[in-house]
């Protein structure tokens, strides 16, 4: 039940309304200046209200799925135990990042055994085959020289 209570007058009683609040479910709005500013229910209320919320946020997030014509938007993640867990991007994503992000999480798996020096020999190579593409195409300099000379 929803009851109204002046601030300074819940302010005398707060004992008695959590007690309410608590045992009979009253949800108490506090009136200032004749306008309701705050509630105050139970914590198992709140925390139900909670849950409804995620429930529907979690509806909606499905709903908005299905209109973009993506199903399913879970990646499986690596974990640092060796197992896989899933993740669920809060909003939708694009059909493109949903692929990149299940190409980044496979590349993860398959590069978590890996030493440190395997991973920096690969990190080498894939800033030298950048910088061998960025040459080609006329996007980067060849040296350092090359930024003062051309200056």
């Amino acid at each position: 039940m929803v009851k109204t209570i002046p601030l300074a007058e819940a302010g005398r009683q707060i004992q008695e309304i959590v007690r309410q609040a608590e045992t009979n479910d009253d949800v108490f709005l506090l009136i200032v200046e004749k306008e309701p500013r705050a509630a105050l229910l139970s914590r198992q209320q709140y925390e139900s209200i909670l849950a409804r919320l995620k429930k529907l946020e979690d509806a909606l997030t499905q709903i908005g799925l299905a209109l973009s014509g993506v199903t399913d938007t879970a990646v499986m993640l690596p974990t640092p135990g060796g197992d896989w867990r899933p993740f669920r991007p809060i909003h939708p994503p694009s059909p493109r990042a949903l692929a990149l992000l299940r190409e980044a999480a496979q590349v993860a798996g398959d590069r978590r055994e890996w030493t440190h020096e395997m991973t920096v020999t690969a990190g080498e190579i894939s800033l030298a085959r950048a910088q061998a593409h960025a040459l080609a195409a006329g996007n980067s300099i060849d040296d350092e020289r090359e930024t003062v000379e051309g200056d």
